[in-house]
């Protein structure tokens, strides 16, 4: 098998899929994490903050992949 033909495979396998997904909510959290203390808010402030934008990011990411997954 060539190395091509294994960076294919790897592109294929839904593992791969989870952890870019996994890896954008978390840079999403991590931006909203930020916002919010540059803002000022307490550290309760900063997690709800964090969340939702780590939850809305995730949302608008699944959306946009949608059409590039395959079923099943």
């Amino acid at each position: 098998m060539s190395v091509q033909e294994l960076a294919l495979a790897g592109l294929n396998d839904h593992r791969l899929f989870t952890v870019l997904d996994l890896a954008g909510t978390f840079a999403f959290a991590i931006s909203g994490a930020v916002a919010a203390r540059d803002r000022g808010l307490d550290w309760f402030g900063v997690m709800v903050i964090a969340f939702a934008v780590a939850c809305g990011g995730a949302c608008c990411a699944t959306c946009a992949s949608a059409p590039f997954r395959r079923p099943g």
